[in-house]
């Protein structure tokens, strides 16, 4: 499936082999989040840029693996409030929460 699609971005000359493989591996190891652990990325990339609050790794982490099997609802509700994350939760409720 990952030769797929990396065949589908770069087909045209051999010296995309080495590249294909790079992204392959680059793929294999840090897999596909789905919609849910995305937001808990988003929200931490969010925090540190506009907010200037960095979330721990680990809590980040655990973040990602609470949503990791994600129901079919909970994919949806990440889903819908990924395009209004700042809107939702902006620095003043982030604030609230580091304090």
């Amino acid at each position: 499936m990952i030769c797929r699609i990396l065949n589908a971005l770069y087909p045209q000359t051999r010296y995309n082999t080495s590249m294909r493989l790079i992204l392959g591996i680059t793929l294999l190891l840090g897999g596909c989040r789905n919609d849910c652990e995305q937001l808990c990325v988003d929200m931490a990339a969010h925090a540190e840029e506009d907010c200037n609050k960095t979330f721990p790794d680990k809590q980040l982490q655990s973040c990602k693996d609470k949503y990791a099997d994600a129901s079919d609802q909970q994919l949806d509700t990440c889903k819908n409030l990924a395009p209004k994350l700042q809107d939702e939760w902006g620095c003043d409720k982030i604030n609230e929460y580091f304090d």
